[in-house]
């Protein structure tokens, strides 16, 4: 049955061709012995794409920046590769694909080698992420590379400013309302709206906090450093000048992609989304930006209007890897709430789906570590014997000390084990996810107290929600959940 054109044109039954074309999951076609081979070698996912999807991927020129938001396993990744090529192909001009995190850039790398077969092409992608293109404009503007202060600097810092408050509390005022909204005085702070923050300050108490974030400020600068969210802002404000040749174009020019395609965009900060639109022109198809905001492992809930991007928004709503059984439980996990950022307002779970099925994730509980870990091993083993590569088995926990036991009870398999965090952008087969006990999911030292911020500490809860949720949404096949004596209030019951 051929499939219908998006816009609802006549469709002629008996035109095969014309419904290959439509069906960009089903057929592809090729011009070349060399095409044909890419297609005959590359994996499924550099061939076809469901039609939404390849929709999303190869339209354009777009007049406006897109956002495509989905949930877990809708393809978001996908089709940020492909609309990365995409682009590429066009020749218009240099494309960065940018994503969370260096590991994940890696990852994002590796696969547009296999994506984009012509060289040239892949020439013209640059793959990286936020932190990586500030460090590269601030280095390039100042002739040196720029130190970097630690979480251990701040902390004490923070501790020394007076601003009676604790030195997170600090930390996140400074980062979540000054720092968001580019804020460059005391009258701009005192006028300043605080969304997001649960304690009122008054003018006083305002007075009070720009002190502390002088103090911290002048102290950095004296010692020559500054922090990542400080060096996008400058990187931002570097390109937002005509600056010349910052990243080594051949020709002075303010802003140094002509592209720029965004992943896993719910955890970006405000500063940072401001050096992404200074990086590139305000053209067709200048920002493509894919994301979830049930998926963010970072307190950033950023409205992209906010920051001067006016997206245009679409939504997949099919999940492509995960069983219905898994995405069921797991959207029970998240809460099934609405979620914000990105968009204005907040984004439901409604419409997600799966059309695959598979086995009810595994819950168990066990007495004590020893047998948790013990519990832990047998089940990789059973699933190695079962004929699972180690390579497509992931093992996750919310603490460093619980992954360095994982490892050690699983030397011998050759099996992968992260925090929680790391699971982010990765998908496995099988995935096991141990320790989520009260007590440790929610971690107790990232929950802000509910007597200094009610509000923060709410959103801290649901962050780490949607940490588990990641965590637990990177499997395709089989979920196994364990604990130890009570278990995290996250889990369903």
């Amino acid at each position: 049955m051929p499939r219908g054109p998006p816009d609802g044109r006549p469709v002629d039954p008996d035109d095969f061709a014309a419904a290959l074309l439509r069906s960009p999951d089903r057929a592809v076609f090729v011009g070349s012995p060399r095409e044909l081979n890419h297609v005959l070698d590359a994996p499924d996912w550099c061939v076809f794409l469901h039609p939404p999807q390849h929709r999303l991927a190869y339209h354009g020129p777009y007049e406006r920046p897109v956002l495509v938001t989905g949930g877990a396993g809708t393809g978001k990744t996908l089709v940020a590769l492909h609309r990365a090529v995409c682009l590429a192909r066009r020749g218009a001009g240099p494309v960065l694909l940018v994503t969370f995190s260096q590991k994940l850039s890696a990852d994002l790398s590796a696969r547009l080698d296999l994506l984009a077969e012509d060289e040239e092409v892949r020439e013209r992608i640059e793959v990286g992420n936020v932190d990586r293109l500030a460090h590269r404009v601030v280095s390039e503007a100042e002739g040196r590379a720029p130190a970097l202060a630690d979480s251990a600097d701040l902390v004490a810092l923070w501790e020394e400013s007076g601003g009676g408050h604790s030195p997170a509390f600090l930390l996140r005022e400074w980062e979540q309302v000054v720092l968001a909204q580019n804020l460059r005085t005391l009258e701009e702070y005192l006028a300043a709206p605080r969304p997001g923050r649960g304690v009122d300050l008054g003018p006083a108490e305002r007075e009070a906090v720009w002190r502390a974030v002088e103090h911290v400020t002048g102290r950095l600068r004296e010692r020559g450093k500054r922090t990542l969210l400080q060096l996008a802002a400058e990187a931002s404000l570097l390109l937002g000048r005509t600056t010349g040749d910052l990243l080594g174009d051949e020709e002075p020019s303010r802003e140094p992609y002509r592209h720029i395609v965004v992943d896993e965009a719910q955890d970006l900060h405000p500063a940072q989304w401001r050096l992404l639109r200074a990086a590139v022109p305000y053209a067709p198809d200048d920002l493509f930006i894919t994301g979830d905001p049930h998926q963010r492992v970072l307190d950033t809930r950023v409205p992209l209007g906010s920051v001067g991007i006016d997206a245009v928004t679409t939504r997949l709503r099919v999940s492509h890897r995960l069983p219905q059984e898994i995405l069921a439980w797991a959207v029970r996990l998240r809460g099934g709430g609405p979620a914000d950022g990105l968009v204005n307002g907040a984004q439901e779970m409604y419409g997600f789906r799966s059309p695959g099925h598979g086995p009810r994730p595994m819950v168990r509980a066990y007495d004590s570590p020893e047998e948790e870990l013990t519990g832990l091993a047998v089940q990789v083993r059973e699933w190695v014997r079962d004929g699972v590569p180690p390579r497509e088995i992931g093992v996750a926990a919310r603490t460093a000390g619980l992954v360095r036991d994982a490892r050690a009870a699983l030397r011998d398999l050759g099996v992968g084990v992260t925090t929680l965090h790391g699971m982010k952008g990765l998908e496995f087969r099988r995935v096991a996810v141990i320790g989520v006990t009260d007590g440790i999911v929610p971690a107790p030292g990232a929950l802000t107290p509910a007597a200094e911020d009610p509000a923060a500490r709410a959103h801290d809860l649901q962050r780490e929600r949607g940490l588990l949720y990641v965590a637990c949404t990177r499997a395709r096949e089989l979920l196994y959940v364990s604990h130890t004596g009570r278990a995290s209030p996250f889990l369903p019951t």
